[in-house]
């Protein structure tokens, strides 16, 4: 691996290929797939959000499909960087949540802030749970995902400053 987070398979590497079926099957737990690979910081962000999905939608008594989802976008995702990994492309060890929402004129994702405020409202959802105040969670949390679709979208059209003044 280098100092950048990448797993280097260049022509002189040592590396023996690896299985792309057995990393699609270890993918059925999202997360396995991508530390058979010795993506550990890849593997390590989806398995911690299918858990979380897992978790959240239990406790808000909220079935939805987004676990499976994570379950597709592992596997397929494991496939793909074993099938670079075996064509001697560098692989990029990156969390899911990395560099994908940068805010403007900085250099600094706002993953950080968002997942602040994510858990700082879920911390109020369930407290007011427990203290017997219905929100009526099962028929609003549609919102949630689409607010999060809504602002990824502006982002990416907004995108860097810099770019914005070329």
């Amino acid at each position: 691996m280098t100092e950048n987070g990448t797993i280097d398979q260049g022509p002189n590497s040592a590396r023996e290929p690896v299985s792309s079926g057995l990393a699609l099957i270890l993918s059925a737990f999202p997360g396995a797939g991508h530390m058979y690979l010795g993506l550990m910081t890849r593997g390590m962000s989806l398995a911690i959000t299918f858990v979380l999905l897992i978790v959240v939608g239990g406790l808000m008594h909220v079935d939805g499909p987004l676990p499976l989802i994570v379950v597709v976008f592992a596997a397929f995702d494991a496939l793909n960087a074993a099938k670079r990994i075996n064509a001697g492309e560098s692989v990029d060890d990156t969390s899911l949540y990395e560099g994908y929402i940068e805010t403007p004129g900085a250099s600094r994702t706002i993953g950080p802030l968002f997942l602040g405020l994510a858990l700082i409202v879920l911390g109020a959802v369930f407290l007011l749970d427990n203290l017997g105040i219905d929100l009526h969670l099962d028929l609003l949390w549609p919102v949630v995902p689409m607010a999060v679709g809504v602002w990824l979208v502006l982002s990416y059209f907004r995108g860097p400053r810099a770019e914005r003044e070329n």
